[in-house]
């Protein structure tokens, strides 16, 4: 069946793209699962000053939260006392919220372990980066508008007889215990609010932490999901909101939606915060000249 032959491809690479994302893209690709143009915050920073050529890292993976987080920090490639300044985002996007499975809402991370778990986090990078660096503190997502947007759509597992809708999924996954977000993927709407409520809780944590909390080797900035602000956009721009959402699993964004998220983020960095992105390199010609392109990246 055409609408499953990328199944495979999709849930063995687990949804995830480093390579075209919006905090560390690189690379445009072609392939049939993957529409849109690549742009994100690491290539516009390159283009600025060309002495940032593959200087970044991605140590995200699907599932993370702000616990498990803390044992990957070791594998930040950073030297203190002879690299050059950092710019970190930590996004932990909707996974504190998001669990598989949950037998009552006290799985949700609370504020307090939150808490606990960003300043954790920050201390240890005090410990890794060099002074004068930067560290960016996402706002949570807010899904509560997958359930209505997406139940009532044929999934494409359905699509073959037409009888397999988004809604029957999330009850399998919930049932088997392996869906991507238990809390907003659920016909019960008390626990998506309280879902909701909890994402809005552990994102004003973040908000108090960027405001009180201060570090010797790096300043921290706030900047809101720019989820609501893209489904906006999108929208105004004539899309159907279920388009906003990769097919399979319907809770990542398509590939098209990527560089509006760039922007978003850009923007509002270099509006509030524009000692991050750094001077414009003016030797960035000279560096193209004696280097090329590099590969591009």
């Amino acid at each position: 069946i055409e609408i499953l032959k990328n199944f495979s491809f999709v849930l063995g690479n687990e949804l995830d793209w480093p390579q075209t994302s919006f905090p560390t893209g690189y690379q445009n690709v072609s392939w049939p699962i993957l529409n849109g143009e690549t742009d994100s915050v690491y290539w516009r920073m390159r283009n600025r000053n060309l002495c940032n050529h593959r200087d970044f890292q991605n140590i995200c993976f699907n599932g993370a939260t702000s616990t498990t987080m803390l044992s990957y920090l070791q594998s930040i490639a950073r030297n203190p006392s002879s690299d050059k300044p950092a710019v970190v985002f930590y996004g932990m996007m909707g996974n504190d919220v998001c669990n598989r499975w949950m037998s009552s809402l006290d799985d949700l991370t609370t504020p307090e372990k939150f808490r606990s778990n960003v300043i954790a986090t920050l201390d240890k990078l005090n410990s890794i980066l060099p002074s004068n660096s930067h560290v960016m503190l996402i706002g949570l997502v807010n899904g509560s508008f997958i359930y209505n947007t997406m139940g009532d759509k044929i999934h494409p597992i359905g699509k073959y007889h037409n009888d397999v809708k988004y809604s029957d999924m999330y009850e399998w996954f919930n049932c088997m215990r392996i869906g991507p977000c238990y809390g907003w993927m659920n016909k019960n709407e008390t626990i998506r609010q309280a879902t909701t409520q909890r994402s809005v809780e552990l994102t004003e944590v973040l908000k108090d932490i960027a405001a009180t909390k201060k570090y010797d080797n790096f300043k921290i900035h706030f900047l809101r999901n720019p989820m609501v602000q893209v489904i906006e956009q999108w929208e105004k721009e004539g899309h159907e909101l279920w388009r906003f959402l990769e097919p399979v699993d319907s809770l990542h964004p398509v590939q098209e939606v990527l560089p509006l998220i760039t922007q978003a983020m850009w923007n509002e960095i270099a509006t509030n915060y524009p000692e991050v992105l750094g001077q414009i390199n003016p030797n960035n010609h000279v560096i193209q000249s004696v280097f090329g392109d590099q590969g591009g990246h």
